[in-house]
């Protein structure tokens, strides 16, 4: 049997407000699952929801990386769209690719990964 991640939560302050966020960031599709609950699909089936009830934390805990085909033009957007870039485009090494990480408008951490 083979193990994979299927639906991860984000802590939300207001979910509309991070429905907007990462549709407009990374394409994902989004829409509320009732009253109290916003769900998320991106474009390769990665499926997840924005959780009203979750603490926003951007110093600790798991951090989900996001692949992206360009990581500086992703990190300008995330800017433009109100999250907030902590480091910069970094190449990773032994030919793995690069990393950038970013806080979303709540606060949660995130990284974003390319091959180039």
């Amino acid at each position: 049997m083979m193990y994979k991640i299927e639906h991860i939560e984000i802590p939300s302050k207001n979910l509309a407000e991070s429905m907007e966020f990462y549709s407009n960031a990374f394409g994902w599709e989004c829409k509320m699952l009732g009253e109290t609950y916003g769900f998320f699909k991106g474009p390769d089936g990665t499926a997840g929801g924005f959780d009203p009830t979750g603490t926003p934390s951007s110093d600790s805990g798991i951090v989900p990386y996001i692949g992206v085909e360009d990581i500086e033009a992703t990190l300008s957007k995330i800017e433009s769209l109100g999250g907030k870039t902590f480091k910069n485009k970094t190449e990773i090494g032994d030919d793995m690719g690069f990393y950038g990480m970013f806080t979303d408008p709540h606060g949660n951490r995130f990284g974003l990964w390319s091959a180039q």
